[in-house]
């Protein structure tokens, strides 16, 4: 019930920050699209760096951390891509 209401209080902002900004829903998709990526990039990277010197861990589990760290750059460059 909780996810629920997570969801619905996203919904009603998303839905609020278009009407303000007068977006459609693809300009809505493209904000939300680098915010995501933005959000993996700065994540993932510090993550990926803070366990690529923890010992007993093997240094091909850090990487993936720096494959979604890519992931989170081309979500910004498509997201840019139409401006």
């Amino acid at each position: 019930m909780e996810f629920i209401v997570y969801i619905l209080v996203v919904w009603i902002v998303v839905g609020w920050i278009r009407q303000k900004l007068n977006l459609s829903v693809e300009d809505t998709f493209d904000c939300a699209s680098v915010g995501c990526g933005l959000f993996l990039v700065v994540g993932m990277t510090a993550t990926g760096i803070v366990m690529w010197d923890t010992p007993g861990l093997e240094r091909g589990f850090t990487l993936y951390f720096f494959l979604w760290a890519a992931l989170g750059v081309v979500l910004m460059v498509k997201g840019v891509r139409g401006r």
